[in-house]
């Protein structure tokens, strides 16, 4: 069948009963296959297959025991592990892949950027695939870690209430300039009864600041987000300020300097 084309052989040891291009499950199932019995899927691959939602592309990550051969294939990064027990990989999903919170934690230290590795990890406490407290479990046992001391700091974070990076960064920037810190993500009802969740609220200082990712530039989210600030005021009596996510990670000593102005003209109750 491989010989007349009605099936094909993308590895040595794999084959795919049709003919046609393979959808990205097929690449991911038959590269686990084509490193052996003992691969399993890691990191972001993993986490995306577990259902993830991600728009950031990545090759697949591979997860081998220490000393076994690599087949070097293109579009295929494979990690080398000594610290991969059972308990790290699920034992009923197919390929055989690592269980959520160790493909978090391991896809922040492999990311390619620190804001990525913040990103990843904010994203899977919001999409409630993980909780911080099983994050923290793994990188207990991964001491040599990269990124580690981010990684710890931005779970810290998240278990605080920030669940975005945007929201990370905000929070940070906040410790960092010595501003009064905010509670994150408080919950809210709105003039229609829906729970809204706020990004970070000042209450003693009657201020509520949004954080704005490029979601908000659509035009129904910008006149939704018109709307929940004009209830904060009329409703709450709170001043709110909106952010750009991209001036945290651009301009943050002018975020900082906006937000010291507010609070040295208007002094706690």
């Amino acid at each position: 069948m491989v010989t007349s084309g009605r099936w094909q052989s993308p590895a040595r040891g794999v084959v795919v009963l049709h003919s046609g291009p393979l959808s990205p499950s097929e690449i991911v199932q038959s590269e686990v296959f084509a490193h052996g019995p003992q691969a399993v899927l890691g990191g972001v691959s993993a986490a995306t297959a577990d259902g993830l939602r991600t728009l950031t592309p990545s090759p697949v990550h591979l997860v081998l025991p220490h000393g076994s051969r690599n087949l070097k294939r293109p579009g295929v990064v494979v990690h080398r592990s000594r610290t991969l027990i059972p308990d790290d990989i699920h034992p009923a999903r197919s390929p055989r892949r690592t269980r959520m919170p160790r493909s978090v934690v391991e896809g922040a230290s492999w990311a390619a950027t620190d804001l990525s590795a913040q990103a990843l990890l904010a994203s899977a406490v919001q999409q409630r695939l993980v909780t911080p407290a099983a994050l923290s479990a793994v990188v207990e046992r991964l001491p040599k870690l990269l990124r580690r001391a981010l990684i710890v700091e931005t779970i810290r974070d998240v278990s605080g209430g920030s669940l975005s990076e945007y929201e990370v960064l905000f929070i940070r920037l906040c410790r960092k300039y010595r501003l009064p810190t905010p509670d994150r993500q408080r919950r809210r009802r709105d003039a229609t009864g829906r729970w809204r969740y706020l990004d970070a609220d000042f209450d003693r200082y009657c201020l509520v600041v949004e954080v704005d990712g490029q979601q908000h530039i659509e035009v129904l989210a910008w006149w939704e987000d018109m709307m929940r600030d004009n209830d904060l005021v009329a409703r709450d009596g709170k001043w709110v300020m909106r952010i750009a996510g991209f001036a945290l990670r651009r301009e943050p000593d002018r975020v900082a300097d906006v937000l010291r102005t507010f609070f040295e003209r208007h002094p706690p109750r």
